[in-house]
């Protein structure tokens, strides 16, 4: 009877053990819901035929005293190949845009260029407009899928708030969430995903949350 109790209280600690890591690696998962803003590449995962053309946004969230940003995203030019961009800077012309043009003023675009493997752009509101805060699209690209394989859509940002007069600009500290793009002949790409993923971590806490709960009704009535 010792032993089998000690083998039970074992299962109890393992399982314990268990559902600790997994809610561990769900808030790691997760940690994008929280209030930190958040600059991502939308939809996440694409799936496409070579030829076909696609559409990814880049999206800022939850951000706060937004003034100017510095964003530039780079692909494989082997499996991807650039169209066009389409700016959504000033949301007095831009509706779900991101950045302000109110009070008469401009926003200023320090560069907007494209090459064969990346797209850089780095613009700032000019006094006096408000700062932005909120969720919104800083711009949607075009892309045409010329090769079969994988190609990364790789975030590099900087967010900067409104200083403060006389002062100097400070970057917003942000989460960067980086795409992808899976292009075959038939489009059967990869499938999966981050929600997924994030769904079956989910199950497996749940899981092994159950389990503990039952050995120790078990245990109990013993």
């Amino acid at each position: 009877m010792k032993d089998h109790g000690s083998i039970l209280s074992k299962t109890v600690l393992i399982s314990i053990m268990l559902c600790l890591v997994a809610v561990c690696v769900l808030r790691v998962g997760l940690s994008q819901v929280s209030g930190d803003p958040v600059v991502r590449v939308q939809p996440s995962k694409t799936d496409v035929r070579v030829g076909d053309t696609f559409s990814v946004s880049v999206v800022i969230e939850s951000v706060k005293n937004l003034y100017g940003l510095d964003v530039t995203l780079r692909w494989d030019s082997s499996v991807v190949q650039f169209q066009s961009v389409d700016l959504r800077l000033g949301v007095e012309s831009h509706s779900g845009g991101v950045l302000h043009e109110d009070f008469g003023s401009l926003i200023y675009v320090a560069d907007d260029n494209a090459s064969e493997t990346e797209y850089h752009l780095a613009a700032t509101s000019v006094a006096p407009a408000s700062s932005f805060n909120g969720s919104g699209t800083v711009f949607v690209v075009s892309f045409k899928a010329v090769g079969v394989g994988s190609s990364a859509l790789a975030l590099e940002t900087e967010l900067a708030d409104h200083p403060l007069p006389g002062e100097t600009a400070n970057l917003i500290d942000h989460v960067v969430v980086s795409g992808s793009v899976e292009s075959s002949e038939d489009g059967s790409g990869g499938s999966g995903d981050g929600d997924l993923f994030i769904l079956f971590l989910i199950g497996i806490a749940v899981v092994v949350s159950v389990v503990a709960v039952v050995v120790v009704i078990y245990m109990r009535r013993r």
